[in-house]
């Protein structure tokens, strides 16, 4: 009974310093960039030794490929609105908002993909597997709104909708980067790249879709790590 009670403390102990050397490494890598961060410096954030931080992950890449499964495995539960909430604006509004806030948490993948990518060039297929099932949960969530009469896009229109809002949902933190030499994107920018691609639908909204937006609260993005 004693060594099964150690075990299970042991357990509990090695995953929570895992836990904590990934939160570490995300919150460095936000900040920093996936290229200015070492593994010394993510081992003296979390409170361990860096031969502890090789027991969990043996590289920097693998560190990355396990941030990128946590980030795949949270984008899982922003699926398009079901059942009666399908007709409804707010729930795919909501998802939207959510699906910011995700970006913001993992802004590393997208601050800089080309370093992500070279620190670790398995995720390349993942990546475009992410990014289908993710279009097609938009595609999905465009003809239930359409469905219920909230928006309306002329014939030839919805492709270039629908591949406008992923370039501008998956490249907004890039652009603040490289385009308006935003140094550090910071919580505040979320609202401006939430913003963005919500006046790409607008165009296309019914009068109801802009009567029940309007009276939607403001969205809030505060408090996000």
């Amino acid at each position: 009974m004693r060594k099964a009670a150690g075990r299970t403390a042991s357990g509990r102990v090695r995953g929570e310093t895992r836990r904590r050397t990934l939160e570490s490494a995300r919150m460095l890598f936000n900040g920093r960039g996936v290229a200015r961060v070492t593994t010394r410096l993510i081992a003296e954030t979390a409170g361990i030794n860096e031969g502890n931080l090789y027991y969990h992950f043996r590289t920097k890449a693998s560190l990355v490929v396990a941030l990128f499964a946590a980030f795949e495995e949270e984008a899982a539960g922003l699926a398009a609105p079901d059942g009666a909430e399908r007709h409804e604006l707010a729930p795919h509004v909501e998802v939207l908002r959510r699906w910011f806030v995700l970006t913001w948490r993992y802004r590393f993948l997208f601050q800089d993909m080309a370093a992500v990518q070279a620190e670790a060039p398995s995720l390349r297929p993942r990546l475009v597997r992410l990014s289908a099932r993710l279009q097609a949960e938009t595609r999905r969530s465009v003809a239930d709104l359409a469905e219920a009469g909230l928006i309306a896009i002329p014939p030839g229109f919805e492709e270039p909708l629908l591949a406008n809002v992923w370039i501008v949902s998956s490249s907004w933190i890039g652009f603040l980067v490289l385009n308006e030499r935003v140094r550090a994107v910071r919580e505040t920018h979320l609202r401006w790249g939430y913003n963005q691609v919500l006046s790409l639908y607008l165009p296309y909204l019914t009068e109801p879709a802009l009567v029940a937006l309007a009276a939607l609260p403001e969205p809030s993005f505060s408090g996000e790590a």
